[in-house]
């Protein structure tokens, strides 16, 4: 038997079809699995849509959870398109096992709580933010068989029919350095994973863009400052997923913030460990990454480096206006150098932002264009998920946007919709701009797709020379065509 099982839902048991996918393993979920197992409690993290993929019934998957008769169980519900699958797997769960303390936890989890409680009475708290220690602290007072949440547990949110809704503030684990280390065997079903993701560093990000949910719930988590593992202690973890078999590393935390200095300093200790991945890549914005010492240090522990800029917009006015500031032409001048370096650079861009209108949004064309002649790639266009907490959603009026979505309600649309050919959605849209109405915000991100893929394969040629491959061209325009819109 074990004493806890961290469960991944599918995106909803009634949809088959979801709009975004389903595979990856919260962080979350191996960080607090490595934090309670060194104090001797038993636990697997079960990935339900990866058991199903691999060929597992419903019925396996729930008779394994049933057979280890938790004393905990926390469904993970980290991102929005998991929202339906969260509520509908408490209630599978609440029948099945029905006195067993049950809790959900994740970023999308922290930002609606109190509706989430609200919501569902299979639910007995949420842990909000940072749970390592939440869940050690529930460990230890729960007992197997009794259904029930203690008081005074930092980072839980509970329900009480005599005192409403309540919750303290998390506990964090203020060095990062004195988490253990984490492994993708803790997942079941077990396979090798492809890529590890690698996490870095945790906090308030420092940039606090206007329309980014992460600072903010970040903050919400209980940790305010900016806080990072040490480079020493990085590579100890990919040492550790070396050791797995795992040769593919992605960052996806905003690391780029922790300086170049200190991201040499990584690649230093991973050198004297003698490592060489496969593949690094790390997510990045517009402002980092101007030494060409980093980029060497980084060629210099992998056979691929492939770096995923967030740019959102290529208009000046739009993004001097949502936080994203950046000089245009000391960018230009950056990729084409990083590029001709050999290193993989793809683009994110969003549509629905405030201040778009058609003569922005053909200066974001043209400057998309002259990212794509410096030897770059846009991965992935969408429109812009307004969230609650962030500085655009509550001064909406201020950035002349009219909000669609605010409730967790409102964003379990996201795992109702189901999939369709042309990989549009009107009915995901958050908001319009005083600018853009939902049916401009569809069309402008139709054109502006339609544009990139024609301006790709207009430049086929100059891409290659950048030592792109016919064949990588291909997987990622499929991608794009793929991505939200």
């Amino acid at each position: 038997m074990k004493d806890i099982l961290i469960i991944q839902p599918p995106v909803s048991f009634n949809n088959s079809r979801p709009v975004l996918p389903q595979s990856a393993i919260g962080i979350g979920m191996l960080t607090i699995m490595a934090y309670i197992k060194q104090f001797g409690f038993k636990g697997e993290v079960i990935h339900i849509p990866r058991a199903l993929s691999m060929g597992y019934s419903l019925e396996d998957i729930f008779q394994r959870i049933k057979n280890e008769n938790p004393k905990l169980i926390s469904i993970g519900l980290n991102w929005l398109h998991f929202s339906e699958g969260a509520l509908q797997l408490a209630s599978i769960l609440r029948k099945m096992l029905p006195n067993t303390t049950i809790v959900v936890g994740g970023q999308h989890a922290t930002l609606f709580a109190k509706e989430i409680l609200e919501s569902s009475k299979d639910i007995d708290g949420v842990a909000v933010g940072e749970s390592e220690r939440t869940i050690y602290y529930l460990l230890k007072e729960l007992k197997r068989g009794i259904r029930y949440i203690p008081k005074d547990i930092p980072g839980i949110m509970t329900n009480h029919s005599s005192d409403g809704i309540t919750g303290l503030i998390p506990e964090v684990i203020e060095e990062l350095d004195n988490l253990p280390f984490y492994s993708y065997k803790d997942v079941w079903p077990y396979t090798k994973e492809i890529c590890a993701a690698l996490d870095t560093v945790r906090g308030e990000c420092i940039r606090n863009c206007s329309y980014c949910i992460e600072s903010k719930t970040n903050s919400l988590q209980g940790r305010g400052r900016f806080t990072q593992h040490s480079p020493e202690y990085l590579a100890k973890q990919v040492k550790s997923f070396i050791d797995e078999g795992i040769n593919n590393v992605t960052i996806q935390d905003p690391f780029c913030l922790i300086g170049d200095k200190k991201v040499q300093e990584f690649c230093s200790c991973l050198k004297a460990k003698n490592i060489k991945l496969n593949l690094l890549n790390i997510f990045v914005e517009p402002r980092a990454f101007d030494y060409e010492e980093t980029l060497m240090a980084l060629k210099e522990v992998a056979n691929i480096v492939s770096l995923d800029y967030g740019m959102e917009t290529g208009s000046t006015k739009t993004a001097d206006f949502i936080g994203r500031s950046y000089s245009k032409d000391k960018l230009l001048q950056s990729l084409k150098c990083t590029s001709k370096m050999g290193i993989r650079v793809l683009t994110w861009w969003m549509t629905g932002l405030p201040g778009d209108n058609k003569e922005s949004l053909k200066e974001n064309m043209d400057y998309i264009e002259k990212t794509i002649k410096c030897g770059t790639i846009p991965r992935w266009i969408t429109p812009l998920i307004l969230f609650p907490h962030t500085d655009m959603a509550k001064k909406n009026k201020y950035y002349g946007i009219k909000p669609y979505m605010s409730s967790f309600k409102d964003f379990c649309n996201y795992s109702k919709v189901q999939a369709n050919t042309y990989g549009v959605y009107p009915e995901l849209l958050t908001h319009e701009t005083t600018d853009q109405n939902k049916r401009a915000i569809v069309e402008s991100t139709i054109a502006l797709k339609k544009a990139i893929l024609d301006k790709i394969d207009e430049h086929k040629n100059t891409l290659m020379s950048f030592g792109w491959t016919s064949k990588e061209l291909e997987a990622i325009e499929n991608e794009a065509k793929g991505s939200f819109y």
